[in-house]
């Protein structure tokens, strides 16, 4: 499924005419994992950390990219019911019968929430054009439950045709964080009580690529290493305790607590260079 991505205009199925529209098929998908241990799903629910596991919410959808003669579209599959009480998603939706082909692997995206967790994101005809959707990391609330407005999640799986116009995957999708996620407590080495605590450092960046036809993770704008109220990532008024969504790869965070609405650090570790894998 990997052509030439500048052959072609990039468009939506929902964009041909009626006198060209083409016959549609209604796929289900089953998402999720059938264990306990990844975090897979859409709604974080504290457990044990990084292994706590997302569970479906009402609304949410699963993003079916295909890339056909080096044309992208995007299907959109709506949750239509839960199991295991919301740890699997049954998802629905149309998508072309020419676009399926047999043996062919395809890309199932969770893209979450918009950074203000207003709506649903989307992939946009911008996005599928430019192969690839930007992820904000400057706006992070810390919060386990706000994660899906920070990361992605991608599984794989073939289509098959089956009969009366639908299809389904070969067995379950299972959905992987491609971001790295960890989490952290501050405190100031005198107890001194913090106000607001900013992050900075070598790996940490404002933005993240994912790429539509690999799902690979790339940063953009890295924040750098020096303090910087302006450029820094900073967390919510009074918040030192939080969750952190990362670009996967090695990453020295640097956390700054200041205090009584002063720029004057009160945290003074020394930084710890780790490789943060994706879906940690």
């Amino acid at each position: 499924l990997h052509g030439s991505e500048h052959s072609f205009p990039t468009r939506r199925s929902s964009d041909l005419s009626p006198e060209t529209k083409e016959q549609m098929l209604t796929l289900t998908v089953s998402a999720g994992t059938e264990d306990d241990a990844a975090a897979t799903r859409a709604e974080l629910v504290e457990a044990e950390g990084s292994k706590s596991p997302w569970k479906w919410e009402t609304g949410d959808q699963l993003m079916l990219v295909i890339t056909n003669a080096g044309q992208k579209t995007v299907h959109t599959l709506t949750l239509k019911s839960t199991k295991r009480d919301g740890l699997s998603g049954e998802f629905e939706g149309q998508v072309p019968a020419s676009s399926i082909t047999e043996n062919s692997t395809y890309r199932f995206f969770y893209v979450g929430k918009t950074t203000d967790g207003s709506t649903d994101r989307t992939i946009t005809t911008s996005d599928l054009s430019a192969g690839n959707i930007n992820i904000d990391l400057t706006q992070q609330t810390g919060e386990l439950k706000d994660l899906k407005k920070n990361c992605v999640l991608m599984g794989t799986g073939n289509v098959v045709a089956t009969t009366g116009g639908k299809a389904i995957t070969n067995g379950n999708i299972t959905l992987k964080n491609l971001f790295a996620v960890a989490h952290f407590a501050i405190t100031a080495n005198d107890n001194t009580p913090l106000t607001k605590v900013g992050l900075r450092g070598k790996g940490v960046y404002a933005s993240a690529n994912v790429d539509l036809s690999t799902g690979a993770v790339t940063g953009v704008s890295e924040i750098g290493t020096e303090i910087d109220p302006e450029e820094n990532i900073f967390f919510p008024a009074g918040k030192t305790d939080f969750y952190v969504t990362f670009v996967p790869g090695s990453v020295t965070p640097s956390f700054d607590g200041y205090y009584a609405d002063s720029y004057t650090s009160v945290v003074t570790s020394t930084p710890q260079t780790r490789n943060y894998d994706a879906d940690k």
